[in-house]
């Protein structure tokens, strides 16, 4: 899992521990911080929906295929991970207006 610079002091104000005023001196600490690497980044853009012909807006069909099409593409380029299955896990269980 990545690291979150403010994870550690945020758990710590959350017990009770008063929050640090912040000044020029902790910015410049903290940009120093973002220099070291923190993780890594997959992009992974799958494959192009080519359309010989675009749709006419009031056929719905067609556009239906083509979201459908564009759905199972983004599908695929998107990673299983734990805490992507929490929050779909969490949104899906929430209430409405609660997201």
């Amino acid at each position: 899992m990545d690291p979150i610079h403010d994870v550690d002091e945020y758990v710590l104000e959350q017990r009770g521990r008063l929050k640090k005023p912040k000044s020029a001196i902790w910015l410049l600490g903290y940009l120093g911080s973002l220099r070291r690497p923190t993780g890594q980044m997959r992009v992974d853009l799958g494959q192009p929906v080519v359309l010989s012909k675009a749709p006419e807006p009031s056929d719905r069909m067609p556009l239906a295929r083509v979201a459908f099409q564009i759905a199972i593409e983004a599908n695929r380029t998107t990673p299983l991970t734990v805490s992507g299955l929490t929050y779909l896990s969490l949104l899906g269980s929430a209430q409405p207006g609660v997201t």
